[in-house]
């Protein structure tokens, strides 16, 4: 289809982790919220505005990897491939859109390969890219987040204990945040995710949630380790 690169956006995940533990050492607030999720931090920031100072400010993973590729090439053209339609409208922001040119997803992707009569099953495999660390990995996981963020924490500042609350939906995730507002839960690290599953759940998928996460759990186990080192990773 004439990409020069491919580039893992866990990549980005593992950006997002160590900037996430950072910012749980001087949280000031109820709790931190993940920012991974553009919907989920439409929505926790539109309903429960008095909890909007909570959620994290940081980039999606898609946003710190495509910051990562114009670093190394200002005139690349960053092209986002997931199950995630949210990622659409990120793009056309202006803080985001001078990152990433182009959104497709799974759906779209495959259409390609259709249009361009292009039989994968035809294809050898390539040589695995190895961008990113196992928790980066398992970010589109539901829990994913939170599990990489907490690890981490534990391993870089030495943090145990952190009490976390995920939902997924983002029906759940107002919920969530419903009892968080009310006090009859507290926790210290929230993740939402609009998407069931997680973004393997994304509505660009080719996949059912359940198949996927057990493909991404996988591909996670072969990460080439463990814990973030996004400052590792060559341009």
């Amino acid at each position: 289809l004439g990409f020069d690169r491919v580039m893992e956006v866990a990549y980005g995940a593992d950006c997002d982790t160590i900037l996430l533990a950072e910012k749980y050492t001087t949280k000031q607030g109820k709790f931190l919220g993940t920012s991974c999720c553009p919907s989920w931090v439409l929505t926790a920031r539109n309903s429960y505005p008095d909890l909007a100072e909570n959620i994290a400010d940081s980039y999606t993973p898609m946003v710190e990897t495509a910051k990562k590729i114009k670093e190394s090439d200002v005139h690349a053209k960053v092209i986002f491939i997931g199950p995630c339609i949210a990622k659409k409208y990120e793009a056309l922001t202006t803080e985001v859109s001078g990152y990433v040119d182009h959104v497709l997803t799974f759906e779209e992707l495959a259409a390609l390969f259709v249009a361009f009569e292009i039989d994968l099953s035809t294809i050898g495999e390539s040589p695995a890219i190895q961008d990113a660390s196992m928790l980066g990995r398992g970010y589109a996981n539901a829990s994913g987040v939170g599990n990489a963020i907490i690890r981490t924490a534990e391993e870089k500042f030495g943090i145990t204990d952190i009490s976390f609350e995920k939902a997924d939906t983002l029906s759940d995730c107002l919920e969530m945040l419903k009892h968080i507002d009310k006090g009859s839960t507290c926790p210290d690290l929230v993740e939402g995710m609009a998407c069931p599953g997680g973004c393997v759940g994304g509505p660009g998928t080719l996949a059912s949630p359940p198949t996927a996460a057990r493909h991404v759990a996988r591909f996670a186990s072969s990460a080439p380790f463990e814990f973030p080192l996004c400052d590792k990773i060559e341009s």
